[in-house]
């Protein structure tokens, strides 16, 4: 199937999932952050460490940081980064998802990251199905997408950092 028609159909199981994701009432608690997911787009060549660090701001444990990495060309990906990685390829053109991105999706998250700013279909559609409390991401991505929107560009790592620790401190009550 051609990409172009591919990203019709994604669009269109998007759209309806997005409305049904916003009237649905969310259960939510703010308690603690026990875990982070960030979705990285790998064209902004950030590296995992810097999540890491932000995770430990919030005493967040390496091994609760989970990183899906985001590669836009179909290349082919090293065994290493496979199981932390996903491409076109790995989403069906009728919305299924591989196991990679199943896993994923499915693991609890308390805070999620959506380290991306462009609107492309595959990162919002992984986006919307994972299982969060509250997503954070940039301002240049559908604000419905995301609960806390930072508006500062990709590439001032640091600022946003500063932005998301003010922000979920407040929401966390975090001391």
């Amino acid at each position: 199937m051609s990409n172009w028609l591919k990203k019709i159909f994604l669009g269109r199981i998007y759209k309806s999932e997005l409305d049904k994701f916003l009237r649905s009432e969310k259960q939510v608690s703010f308690k603690k952050i026990n875990n982070i997911s960030i979705i990285l787009d790998g064209r902004l060549g950030v590296k995992e460490a810097y999540f890491y660090r932000l995770a430990k701001f919030f005493n967040v444990p390496k091994k609760n940081v989970k990183i899906l990495t985001f590669f836009q060309a179909n290349k082919k990906l090293e065994s290493s980064i496979l199981n932390k990685s996903f491409t076109q390829k790995d989403i069906g053109s009728f919305g299924s998802f591989n196991q990679v991105l199943e896993v994923f999706c499915a693991s609890k998250c308390d805070v999620l990251i959506n380290y991306f700013d462009k609107n492309d279909i595959h990162l919002k559609m992984v986006s919307l199905r994972c299982d969060k409390q509250i997503s954070v991401g940039f301002n240049s991505i559908e604000h419905e997408l995301n609960d806390l929107i930072v508006d500062v560009p990709t590439q001032e790592k640091n600022l946003f950092a500063k932005e998301v620790k003010k922000y979920l401190k407040i929401i966390y009550k975090f001391k």
